[in-house]
């Protein structure tokens, strides 16, 4: 017995993606498990590196097929394929993946992968309401103000390492299904190591999102890492506590604190996006979210009162009044910031109107309004006019 392609599968696969990426699947026969003792996801993985190079040496970098993100799945073993030339190259790329791991032993069929994400309803807040989520954002390892619009994250490895471990154990006890999202393409999220796997779609492909669902319990956990060192958690439930899903995003802002710039929690939309919906969903900030994005108005303003946020000693020295508030010091200069009354920011899908009024009150003038906004960019377009 030995391994077959699926080549009609595979190619419309290719055709309904446009030449850009797709899942395929290796599903082993049931007659023939594989040589004895091998692990069919170890097997897969080292045949794909290997094909992966010899494609590299026949084609040359640039029009090289590229396969990546081995997983598990309920069908076998899931990647992603990137491909490179025109379709031939495609072709051949697979028919070399067959040929290696049917002389390591195995045999199957390898075919186009089912692609399926997260139920619209695990996603509508009337169905599962709205979510507690935590926004956090790191220092740029490279730019201090990265464009968006360009691949990769731009965050250290040390970073990546802390977040990725973040992702692995994010809400575990509510896995039902598990969606992996490689820039708007879901497929199969890996069995094991889901957020190396989730870092590495995000380097790829500027974006990426993990959604957990579970229909029991009628929660949905999901996370998101986008460009410019920006990530999100959420938790949605019509069963779990609203203190329970605070003390969870509480504890990324304790755990990944002394890394980070700025973070924040707070009431947002049932799953994680990017922090540019802080724009869109009430209550908005007095000032521009973009600001966000440089890091020199980061290190001097807050985006606005949140009833947990983190903040540096600058940051503290420049609010109003939080003699009320509860801070606690993680390191590095970087200190936990809560409202004694957590129940007006996080029971209801807004903050108590009046709470948040009062707490702005209490930042004062460390909240960046549109006016200091403005003032910014045009001092930043006369600095780069002069050089």
């Amino acid at each position: 017995m030995t391994v077959e392609v699926d080549r009609g599968s595979i190619a419309k696969a290719w055709r309904k993606a446009r030449g850009e990426e797709f899942f395929f699947e290796f599903q082993p026969s049931r007659q023939q498990a594989g040589p004895a003792g091998a692990d069919v996801l170890r097997s897969v993985e080292e045949a794909v590196a290997a094909v992966n190079e010899a494609a590299v040496e026949r084609y040359g970098f640039d029009d090289a097929p590229f396969v990546e993100g081995t997983s598990d799945s309920d069908h076998g073993v899931t990647a992603l394929m990137n491909p490179g030339g025109d379709g031939d190259e495609v072709a051949t790329w697979f028919t070399l993946l067959a040929e290696r791991l049917t002389t390591i032993g195995w045999a199957g069929t390898i075919r186009a992968a089912r692609v399926t994400g997260p139920p619209t309803s695990s996603i509508d807040e009337t169905e599962i309401g709205s979510a507690i989520g935590a926004f956090v954002r790191f220092t740029p390892h490279a730019r201090p103000r990265p464009d968006t619009r360009d691949p990769g994250v731009d965050m250290s490895d040390e970073d990546l390492g802390a977040l990725a471990e973040q992702v692995d154990h994010w809400n575990t006890q509510h896995v039902d299904r598990i969606y992996l999202a490689h820039g708007d393409i879901y497929g199969p999220a890996p069995a094991s190591r889901l957020g190396a796997a989730w870092v590495r779609a995000a380097q790829r492909n500027r974006l990426a999102f993990v959604t957990w669902v579970d229909h029991t319990t009628r929660t949905t956990a999901s996370a998101a890492l986008t460009a410019g060192a920006q990530a999100t958690f959420a938790i949605a439930s019509k069963t779990e506590p609203w203190r329970d899903r605070l003390e969870k995003t509480t504890q990324l802002l304790q755990q990944l604190g002394p890394r980070l710039e700025m973070a924040l929690v707070r009431t947002t939309q049932p799953h994680a996006s990017t922090w540019a919906t802080l724009n869109t969903t009430p209550p908005t900030p007095p000032g521009r979210i973009a600001s966000v994005d440089d890091i020199r108005l980061a290190r001097e303003y807050a985006l606005d009162a949140y009833g947990t946020q983190l903040l540096t000693g600058h940051h503290l020295q420049r609010a109003n009044d939080l003699s009320d508030w509860t801070i606690t010091d993680l390191g590095n200069d970087r200190h936990l910031v809560q409202h004694p009354d957590p129940e007006a920011w996080y029971a209801a899908d807004t903050p108590d109107p009046e709470i948040l009024s009062a707490a702005r009150r209490d930042f004062g003038d460390l909240i960046i309004t549109e006016e200091i906004y403005r003032a910014f960019m045009l001092e930043e377009i006369a600095r780069r006019q002069q050089h």
